[in-house]
């Protein structure tokens, strides 16, 4: 029985699949429609008339999700539970929600642009430490064979509700117009997620058995970083396909502001390329999870990273507005790969007991390629085209598929491994 195995009983598979299911359904939905390339984005730059704000806005997400995993990991590595730890750490991502909406809606347009900034740093503070703590509570609850079929499921059904409510919000907008508009949009997200994150609370945790002695302080585990990184060839190469990937991610916000700019967009065209790029990531996601159960997570790495080279050249070209739902389909199916894909890798490499620093560190490491990136791109749209930002972008993508060819996929190494034992 592996690892992942340890601990479960049919039942409890079975209860904490559902949970996972109704936090998916709801507590996803809410942020799938903000992590969306479509409102976040179209909102910041109506607020602030600069596209270098765009950038600068995920970038501050970026920023908050690189400062945290680490601290994060160290609370972490020595608990033998962490799943009030994620309960705790939603919650405040969810509270940086609530607080954005209720700026949208009562701040002055005036001070929602000096406030916006702190919101968005600690919404990606918040995010960056539940999201470590939360990839161990799924990695215990779900064995290996099986994670990519669940995520597939997960994201296939909150990408249904989103769409229904990328339909609600497109109608919201057109009505109430920016701000309000945004905020009521904004809000409707904040309570969608908060009852989404109360399902978590169901989830029956088994205990880790491999963990790092107590008393390990930060400093100390940095130390040992490097030597973690470096010990695994594969695991290296690895993280650099992902650090690329996450600077390339600095053009997402700007393919619905070069759409805006060449074709204009109304609450309407919004809501309808949200449904599109939502789809094509919930459709895809539910493959992308069966082919990484069968094949391997490396291998949706490589066909996720094509496909969304193929919508970044697609932009470029675009002569009329009905080719922008093609680009928003190959984008938003190439990312629901990446994203499946560098979720579920990391938690093959190494041991059970390096799992919360190994997630950690090519998070914090991922993020802050990611400020980069969101950064380089906003700096780009300002002192040429933008249609520059996308070139970039494909090239940092082809330098990762360059370096995941080249790596061997980790369940190929532990089945060799295994196989090597039993003779």
């Amino acid at each position: 029985m592996s690892s992942d195995d340890r601990g479960h009983s049919r039942l409890d598979r079975r209860r904490n699949y559902a949970a996972l299911l109704a936090h998916g359904l709801l507590g996803m939905t809410g942020f799938r429609l903000l992590q969306a390339p479509t409102f976040l984005p179209t909102y910041i730059h109506l607020l602030t008339g600069s596209s270098l704000a765009v950038g600068a806005a995920s970038a501050c997400q970026s920023l908050g999700m690189f400062v945290s995993p680490l601290l994060s990991a160290a609370l972490a590595e020595h608990r033998s539970h962490v799943k009030w730890a994620t309960v705790l750490f939603g919650g405040l991502m969810r509270l940086q929600v609530l607080i954005l909406a209720l700026m949208a809606l009562f701040a002055p347009v005036e001070v929602a642009i000096f406030l916006v900034w702190p919101v968005l740093v600690m919404w990606g503070l918040s995010s960056g430490m539940q999201m470590v703590v939360f990839n161990l509570l799924f990695a215990k609850s779900v064995p290996v064979r099986r994670r990519g079929r669940l995520q597939g499921t997960r994201n296939l059904s909150a990408g249904v509700s989103v769409i229904l409510l990328s339909v609600v919000a497109g109608w919201v907008l057109e009505h109430h117009g920016f701000p309000r508009g945004y905020g009521l949009t904004f809000l409707g997200a904040a309570i969608l997620a908060s009852v989404g994150l109360s399902f978590m609370a169901l989830i029956r945790e088994p205990a880790a058995v491999d963990v790092h002695a107590a008393g390990l302080d930060l400093r100390a585990r940095l130390r040992k970083l490097p030597d973690l990184l470096r010990s695994d060839r594969d695991f290296a190469g690895f993280l650099e396909a992902r650090l690329l990937t996450s600077a390339a991610r600095g053009a997402l916000p700007f393919y619905i502001v070069l759409v805006s700019e060449r074709f204009g967009v109304t609450g309407t065209r919004l809501a309808a390329l949200t449904v599109a790029f939502v789809a094509a990531q919930s459709v895809c996601a539910l493959m992308w999870g069966l082919l990484g159960d069968r094949s391997g997570f490396r291998a949706v790495f490589v066909l996720a990273l094509g496909t969304w080279i193929l919508g970044s050249l697609i932009v470029l070209w675009a002569p009329v507005f009905p080719v922008a739902y093609a680009v928003f389909l190959l984008v938003g199916a190439g990312l629901s790969g990446v994203l499946l894909a560098s979720q579920n890798l990391v938690l093959e490499f190494g041991r059970e007991r390096d799992r919360p620093m190994r997630i950690a560190a090519t998070h914090s490491l991922s993020e802050a390629a990611g400020v980069a990136g969101f950064l380089g791109a906003g700096l780009i749209s300002l002192v040429a085209p933008i249609e520059s930002v996308f070139l970039v972008s494909t090239v940092l993508h082809l330098l990762a598929l360059r370096k995941l060819i080249r790596t061997v996929d980790p369940r190929r190494t532990a089945q060799e491994a295994a196989t090597d034992q039993a003779s």
